[in-house]
C-alpha cells in the first residue's frame, strides 16, 4: 500500500558538495567522451564528418560562448522540397546544407524573410514520410542564391507528405 503522505513529500534536498562531485563526474564522463571522439577521428579520419570533434569540443568546452546545443551536420546526397504552409503545390527545391537536432541550413533559389513558417520534406515519395515545420532564423545571400537557416518549429505538427501519383 502506498503511503500519500510520503507521495506528497518533497525528496531532500542535494547537499552542494554532492551536487559539485555530480558536476565533476559528468565533466570526466564528458572529457572521456570528447577523448574517444578525437582518438577514432585520428584512426579513421573519414568515419567522422569534417569538424564534428572540433564542434563538439566547442559545444563542451564554452556553453556559454556557443549558441549551439548540438553539432551541425554536413551531408552533400541531402536535398530537400520546401513550400509555405498554406502553398502545398507551389513547392519547391532545396539543398541541405547541413542540419542538427534542432534545425537545419538550406540553399534556396529565392530569398525568405525572418520568421516565415516554411514546410520541409525529405524524401522521395515513401509511405509515412511528413512536411516538417522550421521557421525561418535569418536569410543571407550566396552568390545567386539564398542560404536559409531554420529552427524547426515548436508546436506546430508534422504534415502528411503529398500523395505523388504513379506515372505507370
Amino acid at each position: 500500500m502506498v503511503d500519500r503522505n510520503k507521495v506528497n513529500e518533497k525528496p531532500p534536498p542535494i547537499l552542494p558538495r554532492v551536487f559539485v562531485r555530480l558536476l565533476d563526474e559528468a565533466r570526466t564522463i564528458s572529457e572521456r567522451a570528447v577523448e574517444r571522439l578525437q582518438a577514432l577521428s585520428n584512426k579513421f579520419p573519414a568515419a567522422l564528418p569534417g569538424d564534428l570533434v572540433e564542434q563538439v569540443e566547442r559545444i563542451r568546452s564554452d556553453p556559454a560562448h556557443e549558441r549551439r546545443k548540438s553539432p551541425r551536420l554536413r551531408d552533400d546526397a541531402l536535398s530537400a522540397s520546401v513550400a509555405e504552409p498554406d502553398d502545398l503545390t507551389g513547392w519547391a527545391s532545396a539543398i541541405v546544407l547541413d542540419h542538427s537536432p534542432g534545425g537545419l541550413a538550406l540553399l534556396l533559389d529565392n530569398p525568405l524573410e525572418q520568421g516565415t513558417l516554411l514546410l520541409v520534406w525529405f524524401g522521395s515519395g515513401h509511405e509515412g514520410e511528413v512536411w516538417h515545420p522550421v521557421e525561418v532564423r535569418y536569410c543571407r545571400p550566396e552568390g545567386e542564391r539564398w542560404v536559409v537557416g531554420a529552427e524547426y518549429a515548436k508546436g506546430h505538427a508534422a504534415l502528411p507528405a503529398p500523395v505523388r501519383e504513379s506515372s505507370c
